[in-house]
């Protein structure tokens, strides 16, 4: 997915910073998918351009994280607590609507 430029969700991350605070979040299976799924994007160059919304879903459902340590990722990442919890009632509101 190519992300719009005015989507406050859009963010642009260093790669290596990104993924070394993953590490401390996931284990080591977890981490090697989130890598795969990060390198496997086409906008990868050192940089990481990507929808903060499909990350947390990517977090929340193949990585099994919970939603308080989603949060404290995508603060921890650089993500202001306002756009961090938008975030979030957005995946919730994804969530109630598959059940």
């Amino acid at each position: 997915m190519i992300p719009e430029e005015n989507d406050v969700s859009v963010v642009t991350i260093d790669v290596d910073f990104f993924l070394s605070v993953a590490k401390g979040y996931l284990t080591n299976d977890k981490y090697r998918l989130l890598k795969e799924y990060i390198l496997s994007s086409e906008d990868v160059y050192g940089s990481l351009i990507f929808d903060t919304y499909d990350i947390a879903l990517f977090l929340k459902e193949q990585c099994n994280l919970s939603e308080k340590k989603i949060k404290s990722f995508l603060m921890d990442v650089g993500l202001p607590l306002c756009d961090v919890n938008e975030i979030l009632r957005q995946i919730r509101r994804k969530s109630e609507e598959v059940y």
